[in-house]
């Protein structure tokens, strides 16, 4: 038996019916009291290790509502990194080849496709995407490929483009777009959306070791971060395998929920509500994708955008992945087999074909059923949206940081009203929405703490503050991350809060955010997560 009693802490437990404290009492890795200094210490026995936090804040462990961590690792260990500041360096053209080229010497022939990720062309002074001509200045010998910030857009030199076998007889995809030269059916080298998605992942060649190795580091940087539970959110037959196998063997330190996509054998079997963890993994429902991404300008709009991408005509809404019939059917089956649905959608279109088609869904099978559909990033989802949302029960589950690192892209893409209301937390509570908040890596790094101090804030790159009425206090960005994100898995009576009977998932700060200047919560530190009453990582 383990007991702990942390005291002389700052105690934020997000339990609105004993919201602070001063000390908790844990026994095997679950609460047994939370209150005073006074009363806690009574419980100190012979076997209880007491840990003084010297004034330090204890809030509950962070809860990822979505993220990829099956690809995180690999493409942030493995991978040259693109990214404009404050992630990487890169912020031209003459940049990313350098640091391509600085990488490629570890290239291997039977490794597929020679990868870079994170280029960001709303970012790097070209205000543009590289072409194939850019990246064979890398390699003409040498298959290389660098995907978008966004993951839905990706550039190939004239090697890859050969080696997967796209040319000017290669027609474009459902639901993506080949990019060709201006009056030509020649590939230019970028592709969108499908058109990258069917064949790029599928290159990536590790072994088995590798695979874990990368896993296990990518999750080691949600421990530093406070996560206790984390996503693998459009999950493959591939990396489904790899994290069973790395539960099997006890590997993971904290809770793993994964959501396969467009994959229902997969799922079978499957309950959202009743599935139990084995050895920190289970499958929480499936996954699906309705658009592209904002950033990338293939979120699919109901208007046009203000600034639509190259050689697009005013009239540029972008476009939808699946036909409304097609997600009629998906939603139908998942409402049928009990599986909570995560609904990829960035366009306000998007999010009207989501809601539509599972409103229909629940009106033609009559279900009654809390499944807590969730509405992935919902970047431009309206206020009349979130009003239809709230009274069918879909959560959106918003991509905060969005504000700070695009903010300034969306005004220009969506015009001054449309883009400045991206990420609505304001909109979404005031229906009375319980949304979560996330940063989905690896497009962003695992920061639970930035995505809040952007919904609290709204701060773009630029400096400018964005739609002040979609601003939330600190409390409420803190419950987003917390008791909501457990909620969304219906875990809410396990975890997310410091209450009596739940799991000892906690997050040691050196700040208390609800305490400090709302512009100051980024630079507070993580400096210990626990789970499950254990201390799973350490500053």
């Amino acid at each position: 038996m383990v007991e702990k009693i942390y005291f002389n802490a700052d105690i934020v437990t997000v339990d609105d019916n004993n919201p602070s404290a001063q000390a908790v009492y844990i026994k095997d890795g679950i609460i047994v009291a939370v209150g005073s200094e006074e009363e806690i210490l009574k419980y100190k026995s012979d076997a209880t290790t007491v840990i003084n936090l010297c004034g330090k804040t204890l809030i509950p462990g962070f809860i990822d509502p979505h993220g990829h961590v099956g690809m995180y690792g690999l493409v942030t260990k493995k991978f040259p990194q693109l990214s404009p500041p404050p992630i990487g360096n890169v912020m031209n053209f003459d940049n990313l080849i350098v640091e391509m080229k600085k990488n490629l010497p570890k290239y291997k022939r039977d490794n597929g496709i020679f990868v870079g990720w994170g280029y960001d062309d709303s970012i790097i002074d070209e205000k543009a995407h590289p072409t194939r001509e850019i990246l064979d200045k890398i390699s003409t010998e040498v298959p290389v490929a660098c995907v978008h910030a966004s993951g839905h857009i990706g550039v190939l030199n004239s090697k890859a483009l050969e080696v997967i076998g796209y040319d000017e007889n290669t027609p474009n995809p459902a639901g993506g777009v080949i990019r060709r030269y201006p009056d030509s059916n020649k590939p230019n080298g970028i592709l969108e959306e499908s058109a990258i998605m069917n064949i790029l992942f599928e290159t990536f060649n590790v072994t088995p070791k590798e695979a874990i190795k990368y896993h296990l580091a990518g999750v080691d940087d949600y421990l530093k971060a406070g996560y206790t539970t984390i996503q693998e959110g459009a999950t493959s037959p591939q990396i489904l395998q790899l994290c069973k196998d790395i539960a099997d063997a006890g590997l993971y330190k904290l809770d793993v929920v994964a959501y396969p996509l467009n994959d229902f054998e997969i799922t079978e079997g499957i309950d959202s509500e009743k599935v139990k963890y084995n050895n920190n993994f289970r499958i929480g429902g499936a996954k699906y994708l309705l658009d592209g991404s904002p950033q990338g300008r293939t979120a699919w709009m109901s208007k046009p955008y203000n600034m639509p991408p190259k050689d697009a005509d005013a009239n540029y809404v972008a476009y939808p992945i699946h036909t409304d019939e097609e997600v009629y059917e998906y939603f139908k089956t998942c409402v049928e087999n009990n599986l909570q649905v995560l609904v990829h959608c960035n366009g306000d279109q998007a999010s009207e074909q989501m809601i539509t088609q599972y409103k229909k869904v629940l009106k033609d099978t009559g279900c009654t059923k809390d499944l807590r559909p969730v509405m992935i990033h919902a970047q431009t989802v309206r206020k009349d949206q979130l009003e239809r949302m709230a009274k069918i029960g879909i959560i959106p589950s918003i991509y905060t940081s969005h504000i700070n690192y695009w903010g300034d892209c969306h005004v220009q893409s969506f015009g001054e009203e449309r883009g400045s209301n991206v990420s609505p937390m304001g909109w979404a509570l005031e229906y009375g929405i319980k949304p979560t908040i996330h940063q989905d890596p690896p497009f962003l790094p695992p920061n639970m703490l930035h995505a809040m101090w952007a919904a609290v804030n709204r701060v773009t790159r630029s400096g400018r503050v964005i739609a002040k009425d979609q601003r939330i206090t600190a409390l409420e960005a803190l419950k987003a991350a917390t008791i909501y994100g457990a909620r969304q898995y219906f875990e809410e009576n396990e975890k997310g809060s410091i209450e009596v009977g739940k799991r000892a998932d906690f997050v040691i700060l050196n700040k208390n955010p609800l305490k400090v200047d709302p512009m100051d919560i980024n630079d507070i530190s993580v400096l210990q997560t626990i789970k499950d009453g254990i201390t799973v990582s350490r500053k």
